[in-house]
């Protein structure tokens, strides 16, 4: 953690935590995400309930829709298309369509 942001965690700074903590996980999220990109191929999916399970959060419907949308709406700005399925837990990164995410019913684009 960056001294910077460490620095913030303060008594008198509490009621901005949630607002820290979701700053912190977008960070961490874009880190994991970026990874699986180059270490996977487009037939992978990344599984976003692992990574909120990860952190704790996997309860918090409103945060992690939050979190999902920001990550989509980056990959989209960066050219990627992707697909989220299996409920929701699962993103598909990939370059083009067709893709093999097109057979899937749960599909939000």
């Amino acid at each position: 953690m960056k001294p910077g942001v460490f620095s913030d965690i303060r008594p008198e700074n509490k009621a901005n935590f949630s607002e820290f903590l979701r700053r912190h996980l977008m960070l961490e999220l874009r880190k994991e995400v970026g990874i699986f990109i180059l270490k996977n191929d487009e037939d992978d999916y990344f599984i976003l309930d692992t990574f909120y399970r990860k952190h704790d959060v996997h309860g918090n419907t409103d945060l992690t829709s939050d979190l999902t949308s920001m990550l989509v709406d980056e990959l989209h700005s960066l050219g990627w298309k992707t697909k989220i399925v299996h409920g929701g837990t699962s993103l598909y990164i990939f370059t083009k369509y067709p893709h093999k995410s097109d057979h899937f019913v749960d599909i939000i684009d």
